[in-house]
């Protein structure tokens, strides 16, 4: 359409060539997989990028009044679209600036228009609310603060109050390493092509004259003079005429190119700018960078068009000989984007599906099965209070659409701590608020604290009170009452004089977690497809952490007896020792409990013994990698009669992987643990050298 704004008529290989290398970019591929609002956003500014290239080319108001209800529409999916609403809008209204003044109803035409795109808005305050429901959108003021976004700022992605740290020029040298390094078929590809093609635009060449064969190129037949002379005056009118005509299309060619680079060029820039100045995300963080990254498929729609330009423009150049190269970069985007690199959490499988790397994509199974692994294990009609947007999402999605485990009252805190909360605490009928909504200083307002809610629901709640994530806010009053304990994926609250005997909570907790990993096919584990960046790195995250909770729960249980026994011991030191050997992020913290752990263990008992009996769940599941070993088979020494020696070992292991950590010296029991460490490793040499 670019193209023939300028007269020209482009190639549909190299349209084609556009919409594949957007659509197999790495980034595209991969949210347009997922049920996210980016597909349809990208969808409907297409479609308008469409639309206002078809204005500035035929000048029809129709297209103008299209053009203002994708606008609408775009608007009421994602606001990011309004970052190519206004430099596309602005230059169609300055071309219909003359139309609209000599018919001032247009205006109000294109804003009815505008406004139906925008209904979708009308059925908020005209249906039922629901829980989950975010906002309070039934009054006037409560709609507009809901429709700026104002409790995560508008126009900003974050509602932290740190700085982000990055530059402008920062923010938009990491899109451009993006777009240049990652997104294209090869390196630097899309820049050079984007830049081919808007050479193109400002340079197109003419159209070749046309001229039609008249009575006088024909053979055939005897004229008489005065045939021939009228024959040779509308020869010569017509070549004067086709001259004339080819100049005004050049002309026109020119300004048509040129109005299309500058609607293209122009919704680049103004989102780059805007977009990079108004974001406030760390780009520090690689999920929160991911999270950013999002937002740069719309600009790259723009730099797609371009790219396809710049096609054409080599087919131009080289003729056909050009066009198996085309297919070849096609080929190559196609690549980029499903194979493991491309991030891609599923794709279609087929009969070419090897040969195009296909069939490595993994299937975008994970968030579901990290629902059902949350819920399933909980008590019958227990609350569950979440924190987490990964996991608010798709358990909602579970409870709502698949209706699992609705028994089960779930509660987004985040949410619990906007001033509209009041108008939502209706809905949960078998739920106490003390107060307007969760504050950080009740005292200062109508608010309460996190304690005064367990306070009016824990002896209610019959099923158990649980919390997925973290709590909004530091508050420590209620821990002088209550306390976390780690129950398979989440944590239940617990009195704290009335604590969950030892051998109680081994037992529930060992059901909790084989319920939970048997709802889990696999793990995303391969951080070619789910790297840090992804919401799907933040599931695996998230089993590591918990399992680690549990080893240290246990742990530090047991030590708290005056008898420590030897059967939990070797529990937590299980649990540690398969953390230590699949989690490639295991904290010290971790690491220096495994060590403590072995170091009680090996004290537990005198002399030879048969080694405790513990079933090994973690290695039943086969789910923390692709060639997980049982505990038997990593340790084999450990489910021998000299299961100590090897406990002993590993205590050593484990501590100096410790000491060896420079975050270690800030432990304050660096010193203590560095001398024992010490004093065992001498005594160890000392012995050996004894033996020999």
């Amino acid at each position: 359409e670019a193209l023939r704004c300028g007269g020209q008529c482009g190639r549909s290989i190299t349209g084609a060539s556009a919409g594949y290398l957007f659509a197999f970019s790495p980034l595209v591929w991969q949210y347009h997989c997922t049920s996210e609002v980016f597909a349809l956003n990208n969808l409907l500014v297409a479609l308008l990028v469409h639309r206002a290239l078809l204005y500035a080319r035929l000048r029809k108001i129709k297209d103008l009044r299209i053009a203002s209800l994708l606008t609408g529409l775009a608007l009421s999916n994602q606001h990011t679209a309004v970052l190519f609403v206004v430099p596309l809008g602005a230059r169609a209204l300055s071309i219909a600036s003359s139309t609209l003044k000599k018919r001032p109803r247009e205006v109000i035409v294109l804003g009815l228009y505008g406004l139906t795109g925008l209904s979708p808005y009308a059925y908020l305050p005209l249906s039922k609310p629901k829980q989950g429901g975010w906002g309070q959108i039934r009054s006037v003021r409560g709609f507009v603060h809901h429709f700026l976004r104002r409790d995560y700022g508008t126009l900003r992605l974050y509602s932290g109050r740190v700085g982000s740290g990055e530059s402008l020029m920062e923010r938009i040298q990491a899109w451009y390493t993006s777009i240049a390094t990652v997104q294209g078929p090869l390196p630097y590809a899309l820049p050079v092509l984007a830049v081919i093609g808007a050479c193109l635009l400002l340079y197109v060449p003419p159209p070749l004259p046309e001229y039609c064969d008249d009575a006088s190129s024909q053979g055939g037949g005897k004229r008489s003079a005065k045939a021939r002379r009228r024959a040779r005056v509308q020869e010569y009118n017509q070549q004067r005429r086709a001259e004339k005509g080819t100049k005004k299309s050049i002309r026109v060619a020119a300004r048509g190119c040129r109005e299309s680079l500058a609607l293209l060029l122009g919704a680049l820039s103004f989102y780059l700018l805007a977009f990079h100045a108004l974001s406030n995300l760390p780009l520090s963080d690689p999920l929160l960078y991911g999270i950013h990254a999002r937002f740069w498929m719309q600009p790259h729609l723009a730099l797609c068009c371009f790219a396809g330009l710049g096609l054409e423009g080599l087919v131009r150049i080289c003729g056909r000989k050009s066009v198996p190269l085309v297919v070849v970069l096609i080929a190559l985007q196609i690549r980029v984007g499903l194979e493991p690199s491309g991030l891609s959490p599923g794709a279609p499988g087929g009969l070419y599906s090897r040969s195009l790397g296909l069939h490595t994509a993994h299937p975008a199974h994970f968030f579901g099965d990290y629902a059902r692994a949350l819920l399933k294990p909980l008590p019958q009609n227990a609350l569950l209070l979440i924190n987490y947007d990964q996991q608010w999402t798709s358990i909602r999605y579970v409870q709502q659409c698949e209706h699992f485990r609705t028994d089960i009252t779930t509660i987004n805190l985040a949410m619990t701590t906007y001033g509209w909360w009041h108008s939502k605490r209706e809905l949960y009928d078998n739920v106490v608020f003390p107060g307007t909504h969760y504050s950080r200083d009740p005292q200062k307002s109508s608010g309460y604290s996190i304690g005064q809610f367990f306070d009016a629901n824990y002896e209610r709640r019959t099923g158990g009170i649980f919390l997925g994530g973290t709590l909004s806010f530091p508050d420590t009053e209620y821990k002088q009452r209550y306390e976390f304990v780690p129950y398979g994926l989440v944590s239940v609250l617990s009195r704290k004089e009335r604590p969950p005997s030892l051998e109680a909570y081994v037992l529930e907790s060992r059901q909790a977690w084989a319920t939970a990993l048997n709802e889990m096919r696999r793990l995303p584990l391969d951080e070619n497809h789910n790297s840090e960046e992804t919401w799907e790195w933040t599931i695996q995250r998230e089993f590591f952490t918990h399992i680690a909770d549990r080893a240290a729960y246990v742990l530090e249980s047991v030590l708290r007896d005056d008898v420590h026994d030897a059967t939990y011991l070797y529990e937590a030191a299980m649990w540690f020792e398969t953390l230590y050997r699949y989690d490639r992020n295991m904290t010290t913290a971790n690491v220096k409990n495994m060590g403590l752990a072995h170091v009680h263990l090996v004290r537990s008992t005198k002399g030879k013994a048969p080694p405790p009996t513990v079933p090994d769940i973690l290695g039943a599941s086969g789910l923390l990698h692709d060639e997980q070993q049982p505990f038997e088979k990593l340790h084999p020494q450990a489910t021998t009669a000299d299961w100590k020696t090897w406990s002993s070992s590993r205590f050593q292991v484990g501590w100096g992987d410790f000491l060896g950590r420079p975050e270690a010296i800030k432990d304050p029991q660096y010193e203590t643990i560095r001398d024992l460490y010490a004093k065992v490793t001498t005594a160890s040499r000392t012995m050996g050298t004894t033996r020999s």
